[in-house]
């Protein structure tokens, strides 16, 4: 058996294998002409459980990224598509692939990693746990009529509108400010946020809106599809506490057309911060994935401390990664 990085050769067969597992279509010849190109890098973050004959029997992806952890930007890799054919299930490859992953992400310094389960139980045995958690709620728009936008709006036009377009700069600033209080969001790279902001508002139904406080600096953000008369929340941040009843403000002004309201938010806010005149909130509980230490030493490390003069020994046991099965 082999458990390896794949070849951008055996790339259509990953492909393939992750298609009949999560019953997603792929285009078959633009994969083999991706494996007959030169340079592709498609493939460097696919990992795969090869037989002796070289047939492929599973495999997952890890994905390089960056989180916030007390601070500090840190190493991630992050863990997607993990599938094995059927008739490969069950005799540990994917037990085996998790060795090797967690091998390469201690080696190049990742302090965490994380995933999203399709079953709590199942990846805990991996060392992963359960890392927050969002409260969904769904209610009349109107509801948001007592909040105020205190400043302005401004819409985010993508580079398609010319001059006209905006500078995603000041929304980027507010995410980082967001995310600087927020351990294991993640760094979002320029892609991440063309993925987001780059939608033609005329002929799609996602708006991206930013919005100042009364002095014009960015306070916070709001990205929001609308589905029928009700408008979801994809995406939100604020720089400052009072962004959050910006954005609340902002929302309810919308009411009309528009009668109801999703939004995702931190299990850790309290509804009545944005919703005093609903007297029954409620919400549904999500959990947003699960994270994993990936160096015990490196998050002591970066860990936030008490200013106290106290000393504390942590016995860890870590049958995964070898290193942080010690006393620290």
């Amino acid at each position: 058996m082999q458990y390896r990085p794949i070849t951008q050769q055996e790339y259509p067969a990953f492909s393939d294998l992750q298609a009949h597992s999560f019953f997603f279509a792929r285009d078959y010849e633009k994969l083999q002409e991706y494996a007959r190109q030169e340079g592709g890098d498609k493939h460097v973050t696919a990992r795969g459980a090869f037989s002796d004959d070289g047939k492929l029997m599973a495999g997952m992806d890890l994905l390089p990224y960056t989180q916030q952890f007390d601070g500090h930007w840190v190493g991630m890799g992050g863990i997607g598509g993990v599938c094995t054919k059927p008739e490969y299930r069950r005799q540990g490859h994917i037990r085996q692939l998790f060795r090797l992953v967690f091998e390469e992400m201690y080696q190049r310094g990742d302090v965490f990693s994380y995933l999203y389960p399709f079953s709590v139980a199942y990846y805990r045995q991996y060392g992963y746990e359960t890392a927050g958690a969002v409260h969904i709620y769904s209610m009349p728009l109107a509801t948001l009529h007592c909040h105020k936008l205190r400043g302005s709006a401004e819409q985010f036009l993508s580079e398609m509108y010319g001059d006209d377009a905006g500078d995603p700069g000041p929304i980027v600033a507010v995410y980082e400010a967001w995310s600087a209080g927020h351990n294991l969001a993640v760094e979002r790279t320029g892609a991440a946020w063309r993925k987001l902001l780059e939608v033609d508002p005329a002929n799609a139904k996602t708006r991206a809106y930013l919005l100042r406080n009364p002095q014009g600096q960015p306070a916070a953000y709001v990205v929001f599809r609308v589905d029928g008369d009700t408008l979801h929340v994809t995406d939100a941040a604020w720089a400052e506490p009072q962004g959050l009843t910006d954005i609340a403000g902002f929302l309810g002004g919308l009411a009309g057309n528009l009668r109801n309201l999703v939004w995702r938010l931190p299990a850790y806010l309290p509804p009545d911060i944005l919703f005093p005149e609903w007297l029954n909130p409620l919400a549904q509980r999500n959990i947003v994935g699960m994270n994993r230490v990936i160096n015990v030493q490196k998050a002591l490390e970066l860990m936030r401390k008490r200013r106290r003069e106290a000393t504390v020994k942590l016995r860890v046991r870590d049958s995964w990664i070898p290193a942080n099965d010690a006393l620290f």
